[in-house]
């Protein structure tokens, strides 16, 4: 099975595929191509998305400054309880619960899941579900070689400012001291910078081949697809979800996860998103500032499968930087995890940059994590209900 020719077709043949764009379309183009090679029956279902996740922030960043600026100017403590909800609402918007920021972009695209199912052998007694997003990022000055070490660093540097701003303002407010208005003014320019580098980002950078991010985790999808139609499991179905938008704000994703939870709330549910290259791992636990943990029973099968086959290269791995496919479904209650690979510093090697291409993907850590899932989605199937 030769996962790498899909990695090829995806990100040299077809290449960049950003939210919306003719690249996507031929994306999932090829996706149905296959299906209907190898007799399964795909279904289209589509949305409208942001096509970039740029506008989201930007419109947040203004809308902060503007009132923490009036806090200032007025020191009336009524503008505080209006910043807080504003925190409140980005923090709703990072973690997929409710996207009022995104609500307010005027940047929005078609695009579309993929899903299709394979029954089992015998009567369905369960389900499992298996997610890849097909688009590709957009660059950014933040994720090139240099910069993109200290990325989570720099987002918690930037949280911390958030949320220091206004607490500064208030104490300014009780005690005006020249050092505090210095640090406030500090933590705008800040920000503002923040909001730049993001207008940079959507006039100046273009996307990515996204060969690991994420041919590799359609390519393993695929992989299985095929296998499965020759092989299908005894007693468990296997769905699969091949998402949109994942890159701008895991719009496929959560649309799916809101739209079906009755059909997969207790579903083992599986993330496959940049395993083109370096250390594989399987999360335990996702979240930028605090971390959703997976179901320990999918951990348990996941530890059994590492266990079991010794010679895979795979480890346990809490995922703190950007959120993947499964985080709303964690969010939202279901057993979810994801299979990723980072370098030694836990951090995706050639992240939303140009250097993610085909070249840069190893075919030890794609056919791996395609061994892994595999595995995994046997050994549930395995189980005594």
């Amino acid at each position: 099975m030769d996962l790498l020719k899909h990695v090829f077709a995806l990100a040299e043949e077809i290449g960049p595929r950003g939210t919306g764009t003719p690249g996507e379309v031929k994306a999932r183009k090829y996706i149905f191509d296959f299906l209907n090679r190898n007799g399964i029956k795909g279904k289209e279902e589509y949305f409208t998305a942001q096509a970039t996740f740029s506008w989201v922030y930007i419109i947040f960043y203004s809308i902060y400054l503007v009132v923490n600026i009036l806090f200032l100017k007025t020191l009336n403590i009524l503008w505080l309880p209006v910043i807080i909800t504003i925190l409140v609402f980005y923090i709703l918007e990072l973690y997929t619960y409710w996207g009022l920021f995104s609500l307010l972009t005027p940047d929005r695209t078609k695009t579309a899941n993929i899903t299709c199912e394979i029954d089992p052998t015998g009567s369905t007694e369960q389900k499992i579900l298996l997610v890849a997003h097909i688009d590709s990022s957009k660059a950014a000055s933040y994720f090139s070689p240099s910069m993109v070490k200290g990325f989570r660093t720099t987002f918690l540097l930037q949280q911390a400012v958030l949320f220091l701003v206004p607490l500064l303002i208030l104490i300014y407010s009780i005690i005006s001291l020249l050092p505090l208005y210095i640090l406030i003014c500090a933590g705008f320019l800040y920000v503002f910078v923040t909001g730049v580098l993001l207008i940079v980002r959507e006039f100046f950078y273009t996307h990515t081949k996204g060969a690991s991010d994420n041919a590799s985790g359609v390519a393993v999808l695929l992989g299985l697809i095929e296998s499965l139609s020759k092989e299908s499991l005894l007693k468990t179905s296997v769905s699969f979800l091949f998402t949109g938008a994942e890159e701008t704000g895991t719009y496929g994703s959560l649309l799916f996860s809101k739209k079906y939870k009755n059909s997969f709330q207790n579903s083992f549910i599986i993330n496959v998103d940049n395993v083109g290259c370096c250390k594989l791992h399987y999360t335990v636990s996702e979240g930028v500032l605090f971390s959703i943990p997976v179901d320990t029973n999918l951990l348990r099968l996941a530890d059994e499968v590492r266990s079991k086959h010794s010679e895979l290269s795979i480890t346990p791995f809490s995922y703190r930087t950007l959120s993947t496919d499964a985080l709303p479904f964690l969010i939202r209650g279901y057993r979810a995890m994801t299979v990723i690979a980072t370098d030694d510093k836990g951090i995706i090697p050639n992240w939303h940059w140009y250097t993610d291409t085909y070249d840069n993907v190893n075919p030890t850590t794609l056919n791996e994590a395609f061994k892994f899932v595999d595995y995994l989605i046997r050994h549930i199937d395995e189980q005594e209900l």
